[in-house]
């Protein structure tokens, strides 16, 4: 049972996400050869505050 989790900060549209999740569950499940049904896609939505590159906040 093949696992994705998709990290993006908090924001993007939700029907975007809800389509880039699908699209990922098909590719992984073609890629793969795994049946869909037994593809897992996670997007966690992590607050701009709590997200740092290098040493900015993405929030700044």
């Amino acid at each position: 049972m093949p696992i994705v989790e998709i990290k993006v900060v908090k924001g993007r549209d939700r029907a975007l996400l809800g389509q880039c999740a699908k699209a990922v569950a098909a590719t992984i499940a073609e890629e793969l050869s795994a049946p869909l049904e037994t593809v897992r896609v996670q997007v966690v939505e992590v607050e701009p505050d709590l997200w740092a590159v290098g040493d900015r906040l993405k929030s700044e």
